[in-house]
């Protein structure tokens, strides 16, 4: 089983360019500016069907090569390690900030076939947040580990009966900025990528425990007491291909980004502080 377990992470990267994918990120937060994180990334059913024939494969010529054939268990096993590898999203902790850990994991499975993973982590202090949407392994912190502009959000936090929380956006340029040239050509390999995205969905959310009293927010969720930062929805954004591209090619300026009409696309500002007032 070890051996079928150290493939995981190359599977998996196999088969995001093969089905759709949904990352989702939920931060809560307490009127004591402690709270939680809950992770989720979800594989579509094509995506899945794909790792689970390999790694299936691989267990029948384990079962040839030892005699033994692979029980119930194991292969349970297998499949949460493949789908939400506990050992990596509790190493992931520590990206989110200072004293984050890990409380629970889990494997979801939906009916249309689709599996995934949803952590959830504990903090007791906001303030010591870095929160950004991403599920690779670089240092999202480094400019020389990156490709293209990201945004790590930083939160201040005022105690009171009206709690504030500020959500600052952090803009981490790369080293290297890429040309328009290139921004034009990665543009067009996107857009041709396209149908094997089908379904991809990603999201960033701040929810508080109360209600909402104030906020500058663009986005606000008010039966939900939330605020979206980022929302990416291909599907819907692709209804519109001249503005999607358009998006694209404004990789260098997510400020420019932010302001565009595109269904199924929100982003707040990221030149702006957002502030959330709540009882």
């Amino acid at each position: 089983m070890k051996a079928l377990t150290k493939l995981v992470p190359m599977l998996i990267l196999t088969a995001l360019t093969s089905g759709c994918f949904e990352g989702y990120y939920r931060l809560r937060v307490k009127k004591d500016g402690s709270g939680s994180i809950v992770v989720k990334t979800i594989l579509g059913p094509m995506a899945v069907a794909q790792m689970t024939a390999m790694t299936g494969a691989m267990a029948v010529g384990i079962e040839e090569m030892t005699g033994k054939a692979v029980t119930k268990e194991e292969q349970m096993e297998l499949d949460t390690e493949m789908f939400v590898q506990k050992d990596k999203l509790a190493a992931k902790a520590k990206d989110y900030g200072e004293g984050v850990t890990l409380k629970s994991a889990k494997l979801i499975s939906k009916k249309d076939g689709s599996k995934g993973s949803m952590a959830i982590y504990t903090f007791d202090d906001v303030t010591k947040l870095r929160l950004s949407a991403s599920f690779d392994d670089e240092d999202e912190d480094d400019p020389k580990e990156q490709d293209s502009m990201k945004i790590v959000y930083t939160f201040k936090f005022k105690k009171g009966p009206q709690p504030t929380l500020t959500i600052v956006p952090n803009i981490i340029e790369p080293e290297k900025k890429p040309t328009a040239r290139a921004l034009k050509a990665k543009a067009q390999q996107m857009m041709a990528m396209m149908p094997m995205m089908k379904g991809a969905q990603l999201s960033i959310v701040v929810q508080i425990q109360g209600r909402i009293v104030d906020t500058n927010a663009k986005h606000v969720w008010k039966k939900r007491n939330a605020v979206t930062l980022q929302y990416i929805n291909l599907d819907k954004m692709m209804t519109n291909k001249a503005v999607f591209k358009k998006m694209l090619m404004l990789e260098n300026d997510p400020v420019a980004q932010s302001k565009l009409k595109l269904k199924g696309f929100m982003l707040e500002d990221p030149k702006k502080t957002i502030t959330v007032q709540f009882e």
